[in-house]
């Protein structure tokens, strides 16, 4: 699957960010919500380390969504009708 690319980011997880951006927090809020520096929450959206499965936990809640949507990928190039 490919990468989003937003800006000069590669984001690989872009549902997070999407809900990130929905419930209006920064990058930085969201990190501190989930015990973790903002560094260490751009590696868990870029894929370059894993979620640990509590914070996977934790977004699952603070979005109220299912983990599967969090973590899926999306592969811009194909058209999905």
């Amino acid at each position: 699957m490919r990468n989003s690319v937003v800006g000069k980011m590669v984001f690989k997880y872009m549902n997070i960010e999407a809900e990130r951006a929905r419930a209006g927090l920064s990058k930085g809020e969201l990190a501190k919500l989930l015990s973790a520096s903002t560094r260490t929450y751009y590696n868990w959206i870029k894929g370059a380390t894993p979620i640990p499965h509590t914070v996977l936990l934790r977004m699952k809640e603070l979005f109220q969504t299912s983990i599967d949507y969090l973590l899926e990928e999306r592969d811009d190039t194909k058209n999905p009708f």
